[in-house]
């Protein structure tokens, strides 16, 4: 199966991506992605075609094509890093490619290397955290996880100090709380894999493309009007992705569920999304405090209290949550184009976009997820 990405990865070319890839059974290998041309990969876009090469890679070789430029074990060409470092999709063709190549020559050996020295980093407007799901973030002690991650989100812009120190605790709470869930369901039953890539990640933009996605393009607009009143708005995002079970597969404790009936995936989708622990049914994660289920009821009252948008996307289920509006206690499952079921993604991806009041820099959030 040969698959190409087009100058411009949008979130619909990256779901088309997905759709055309596990539509169908796989068969056997070798897969090719050619990413030759390129250039730009919108947010949210990197981390569905990440999650896809897992799924090929367990089905045979997967060789990549990769821009061209020069690539070693200490650098690779800016505009790489821009794209593919930057949305995670430069991590995941690492891990799961058996070969990369640049034009003619076999990258492969210098890609892989280059990434394992820059497991965790840190540059202007970004910083990511990397294996998450194997203990690299301490998410038993929440007071020195919220150090760690504070100390981080400071990092990444001195802007993210226009929160204040409430709304600096909910954003730790949403860290918290999405790596928590990658610890203790992302490689657990009914897993049958042999490795995941998971981080947490933040990144500052100054400004707000146009989206051309219903429900976060009215967000946008909404924020931009009400908050954004009488100062200027910038943004936060905080994405946490792993591409392990997924939610349906951990919630039913079926590895096939993603290959039966879409209502099925979608009740244990909603469940786990509103206060449905598998934790005691698995019997494989600690219960902290003796509760169970009280992740994502957290994470909705932090995005009440930031207004912030969140998304999430796992199997062939997508939810939003709209924390401006009055109304919504919940998730909200979203189906596909013409209400079909979107293209299986392995795992589960957190996106959250926070807006901030009177901050300044560089970054331009191309909202188009």
């Amino acid at each position: 199966m040969n698959l190409t990405l087009p100058e411009k990865v949008t979130v619909s070319s990256a779901e088309e991506l997905l759709d055309t890839a596990t539509r169908k059974e796989l068969g056997a290998g070798p897969f090719h992605l050619d990413c030759q041309s390129c250039k730009h990969i919108s947010l949210g876009a990197g981390y569905r075609i990440g999650n896809l090469l897992r799924v090929l890679a367990g089905h045979g070789a997967l060789n990549v094509t990769i821009p061209n430029g020069t690539y070693s074990a200490d650098s690779v060409p800016q505009e790489f890093f821009l794209s593919f470092t930057r949305s995670g999709l430069g991590q995941a063709i690492a891990k799961y490619a058996m070969s990369v190549h640049s034009a003619d020559t076999d990258v492969t050996v210098d890609l892989k290397e280059y990434y394992k020295r820059t497991s965790t980093y840190s540059s202007h407007g970004a910083a990511y955290l990397f294996d998450i799901h194997l203990g690299t973030i301490d998410v038993e002690d929440e007071a020195r996880f919220g150090r760690l991650v504070g100390d981080l989100l400071l990092r990444v812009n001195a802007g993210v100090s226009a929160l204040d120190r409430a709304s600096l605790s909910d954003a730790i709470a949403l860290c918290f709380e999405g790596s928590q869930n990658v610890t203790d369901h992302a490689a657990k039953k009914p897993f049958r894999g042999s490795s995941i890539l998971s981080y947490l990640s933040v990144r500052y933009y100054r400004t707000a493309a146009k989206s051309d996605e219903g429900m976060f393009a009215g967000y946008i607009k909404r924020a931009t009007r009400e908050l954004g009143k009488n100062s200027r708005l910038s943004w936060l995002e905080i994405a946490i992705n792993d591409d392990g079970n997924g939610i349906a597969s951990r919630q039913t404790q079926d590895p096939h569920v993603y290959r039966g009936p879409i209502e099925v995936e979608e009740t244990a989708f909603r469940e786990a999304l509103a206060k449905s622990s598998v934790k005691l049914k698995a019997g494989d994660s600690k219960v902290r405090g003796g509760v169970a289920g009280e992740g994502f009821s957290r994470m909705r009252r932090s995005l009440r209290h930031l207004k912030a948008f969140a998304s999430v996307r796992s199997g062939r289920c997508f939810a939003t949550f709209d924390g401006l509006s009055p109304v919504q206690d919940l998730f909200n499952l979203t189906p596909g184009k013409f209400g079909l079921a979107y293209g299986y993604m392995p795992g589960t991806a957190l996106q959250v976009v926070i807006p901030l009041v009177e901050i300044s820099s560089q970054q331009s959030l191309p909202l188009n997820s």
